[in-house]
């Protein structure tokens, strides 16, 4: 036992004494006061160093007993290995589902970037009035830099970019990216090798330089330290290497990266022309993000007084890196970080309930412990510690399946999650799941601790003690933790119906395509090799007609982008509804070869489709989707109007309205139809374009065949993105499959953990009551009733939680508001459905407690008596 206050006092006048009678006797023997009392304490000690000595012992003695407590609740733990293996896998599942939404928390949100001051690094954009965000315009990136007061640096890259490398035998596309060297420094980057671009590498004339991505870097070269000089051919252009690049957060992987030349482009980079490029830039030190704003607006006005025909209605904007890169995403792990929440506080509840049932049978030993003499504090503390125990083991064991679960997720890779390669289980991580381990041990062990250690001595005692007021308690305590349960059962629960309602509802979208048996692939023409629109058009024409010849190929076509994912933008003006200058919409374009509507399953509404007049040297055509003619040509026919890229009264030339087809879904299902103008590609030829095959034969045959075709034109012109145009589909509706399947599966776990704990209140309920039971048996009562009073009780404890649940779910609507298509966030019809559910699965949860209720044998129960 510890050392009591007493004891304290005893000890110190005790050393008092003795000091005070070693000094009489040395004055006596002629030492002086001052003398004798220093050499007393020398001998004795002071009373300070009394109370340090008894506070060391103190603690040792409190060291041993909190030992001896631990090694009791040990072996108390293996002796009850049923109960202890149902605790930790509850616990673990809890845990395990916090911490691995905390790993994808802490790497995608709260992990700064790995670059020098990162919150001063921000992204760039322009604008037009009705689009908040356009590409950047290359010369009004120079008049940034040039005009700007807030920023230390500015640089501008596009990640879009591909080139076929021709190094090896075989072509291939690699992810290439463009930047100026102003981008390196607004990063802060240095290179693992080499170095980065420098000013005289995007002058013209200037030699062809290259850098390594990381990843391109081990993959292909093995990580080859003297790679530095060496020569890698780009579209058949020799480039040599000057560095290598460490991996950059928040950016994708791209195998090279090239200074942005100017003059080997110069068709995109003037003024008006918005060709892919997005700004980068650092703020200087104390400059918000709202005097960024204010500066880039005046910058803007400037340059619209400057230039009122290229940048009529040109604004501009900018937002930290690191939001940029999360704003899609937030929303999503909100509602995880709450979901798994709720699924640990369902752990818990259940957990409470096992130490209640458990510590009810142990009332006797602990009334003993009691009567013997332990304090109310001391069981108390043995109790919690049991508790400790085994979050403590669930906390372990929960961490192993976060590990592997997070290991799953990153090798998933699922679309939307950006920075998939931060996400680690690591120190944070690991601190945070001993946190929730040890804060769950307490929450789940202190309230029936507290009410175990204070259980009435006489009573437990007592042989034949029975039906308790400590019972009656445990019962409400239980009852009430139920409720608790079914309430956050009943939360995740709707959030997962909503999550799948909305996706039922997205996958009936009618994307506007028939992606069956749709096989795609890139072809990108290399500069060098065709370098006029001419030679595109005829590479093109060959590259398609050797491909439409093709066993097994129904049909086949050029575009400048698939369904479903986005387009090339461009300012329009249809004849009769002119615009101001600078206010021209902003909408989407594809170019299109003559097979295009037939390849990909899309219908002519009105009009006609493509005709023999339809290519280089006749007459513009272009067509428009149903939402343009709903929008622009409202109870009119469009069909023979006029178009123009820019204002109508450019120079540019008109094109000819031919027809009218369905809608297409160009941003995802999700997405409502934003109208897209299709033009022939002869007309307006590119260097790259989509190969679209419709085939009945497999798609590793059907890629291999068009890769032979086109080797057969241009040995170094590679295929490359190869996929189907389901695939296409699918990857647009990626992110909320993904968050559907998490949901579902914590809704999933959180309905099996209600169940279980609705089964062993009742069957505690029935325990207790037994005696009542059989009574109410041997006096005749039916079993109907014995099975309603057993039914009842499961209904008061679950229709209250259900009211609790639904309330909470309603207050927390507004989290799913961005996740949800065309479902609102609080429909009755699911809250309803809900509800029921979940009442029908805890009275069946009651079902074999409730059987056992009515077979109580009253005979049986006057015999125990």
């Amino acid at each position: 036992m510890p050392f009591r206050r007493r004891d304290q006092r005893d000890f110190e006048d005790e050393i008092r004494a003795h000091i005070e009678l070693e000094t009489e006797q040395l004055v006596a023997e002629g030492m002086s006061p001052h003398d004798a009392r220093l050499a007393a304490r020398r001998r004795f000690g002071n009373v300070g160093a009394a109370q340090e000595r008894f506070h060391d012992a103190n603690r040792l003695v409190w060291l041993e007993q909190f030992l001896a407590d631990v090694r009791y609740a040990g072996r108390m733990l293996r002796k009850s290995p049923v109960f202890t293996a149902t605790a930790v896998l509850t616990l673990a599942l809890g845990i395990g589902a916090n911490t691995a939404v905390f790993s994808v928390v802490n790497g995608v949100l709260l992990n700064r970037l790995p670059y020098p001051q990162p919150d001063r690094v921000v992204e760039l954009w322009e604008s037009l009035p009705d689009a908040d965000r356009i590409m950047v315009s290359y010369p009004d990136f120079l008049d940034w830099k040039a005009r700007n007061r807030v920023f230390e640096d500015v640089g501008i890259f596009s990640p879009y970019g591909g080139k076929a490398n021709t190094t090896g035998d075989v072509p291939r596309e690699i992810g290439a990216g463009t930047a100026t060297p102003d981008f390196w420094n607004v990063l802060g980057v240095k290179p693992i090798l080499g170095r980065t671009f420098v000013a005289d590498d995007d002058r013209a004339g200037a030699a062809r330089v290259a850098l390594l991505g990381a990843g391109y870097w081990r993959s292909e070269y093995a990580a080859d330290p003297h790679i530095v000089g060496r020569t890698i051919s780009l579209d058949g252009e020799p480039h040599t290497i000057i560095g290598v690049l460490p991996p950059l957060p928040g950016f994708r992987p791209l195998d090279v990266w090239l200074p942005i030349r100017v003059d080997l482009d110069t068709a995109s980079f003037h003024r008006g022309n918005h060709p892919g490029l997005i700004g980068l830039a650092r703020l200087k030190p104390g400059v918000t993000i709202e005097q960024m704003r204010a500066d880039l607006a005046r910058i803007s006005r400037e340059i619209v007084a400057e230039h009122p025909k290229e940048s009529a209605g040109i604004g501009a904007g900018g937002e930290v890196l690191r939001e940029m890169l999360v704003h899609n995403i937030r929303p999503a792990l909100t509602v995880l970080s709450w979901a798994v929440l709720c699924v640990l506080l369902i752990a818990c509840v259940n957990v409470a309930n096992l130490v209640l049932g458990r510590a009810t049978s142990r009332r006797k030993e602990l009334a003993l412990r009691r009567a013997l003499g332990a304090g109310e504090s001391r069981v108390l503390r043995l109790l919690v510690i049991e508790n400790l125990l085994f979050a403590v083991f669930g906390g372990g064991l929960g961490v192993g399946l976060a590990y592997a679960g997070v290991r799953a997720l990153v090798a998933m890779r699922p679309p939307g999650v950006p920075r998939l390669d931060d996400i680690h289980v690591n120190l944070t991580v690991l601190a945070f799941a001993a946190i929730v381990s040890v804060g769950t041990g307490l929450l789940v062990g202190v309230v029936p601790a507290r009410q175990a250690s204070r259980t009435d001595l006489n009573d437990s005692l007592k042989e034949g003690g029975r039906g308790t007021s400590v019972s009656r308690r445990a019962l409400r305590m239980r009852s009430a933790l139920m409720t608790v349960e079914v309430a956050m059962a009943l939360v995740l629960l709707v959030g997962a119906a909503l999550l799948t309602r909305s996706f039922s509802k997205l996958l009936h979208v009618d994307p506007g395509v028939n992606p069956t048996n749709i096989v795609a692939g890139t072809v990108v023409l290399a500069a060098k090799r065709y370098p006029d629109e001419e030679r595109q058009r005829v590479a093109m024409n060959e590259i398609l007609r050797r491909v439409q010849s093709l066993p097994g190929v129904t049909s086949a076509a050029v575009t400048s982008t698939l369904p479903l994912s986005g387009n090339i933008q461009n300012k329009f003006t249809f004849e009769g509804h002119p615009r101001p200058k600078g206010q021209e919409p902003l909408l989407e374009a594809q170019f299109i070869t003559p097979d295009y509507f037939r390849t990909v399953g899309m219908r002519v509404l009105a009009g006609r489709g493509f005709g023999p007049t339809d290519v280089h040297g006749g007459t513009p055509v272009a067509w428009i989707d149903e939402v343009l003619a709903k929008k622009f040509f409202p109870g009119e026919n469009p069909v023979g109007k006029w178009l123009v890229h820019g204002a109508f009264d450019s120079t540019e030339p008109k094109q000819m309205i031919v027809g009218v087809v369905n809608a297409v879904h160009d941003q995802g299902l999700g997405e409502r139809a934003g109208g897209i103008v299709y033009a022939p590609l002869d007309q307006a030829p590119l260097n790259w374009g989509w190969l679209v095959v419709k085939t009945a034969l497999p798609f590793e045959q059907t890629i291999s065949s068009m890769r032979r075709e086109i080797a057969s034109f241009d040995k170094q012109l590679p295929l490359s993105d190869e996929q189907t145009l389901a695939d296409v589909i699918g990857q647009s509706v990626g992110q909320e499959k993904f968050i559907l399947e998490v949901l579902g599966m914590f809704a999933l776990v959180a309905l099996s953990l209600a169940a279980v704990g609705v089964y062993g209140v009742i069957a505690y309920y029935v325990a207790q009551r037994s005696r009542e039971i059989g009574i109410r048996v041997a006096l005749g009562a039916r079993r109907t009733n014995i099975v309603k009073l057993v039914v009842q009780r499961v209904l008061v404890a679950t229709g209250a939680g259900a009211i609790i649940g639904l309330s909470l779910a309603s207050m927390a609507s507004g989290l799913m508001t961005n996740l949800l298509y065309e479902v609102r966030p609080t429909d009755a019809l699911t809250y309803a459905m809900c509800a029921v559910l979940l009442l029908a699965i805890a009275v069946l949860a009651a079902f074999v407690p409730t059987i056992r209720a009515t077979r109580v044998s009253p005979a049986a129960v006057m015999r125990a008596e």
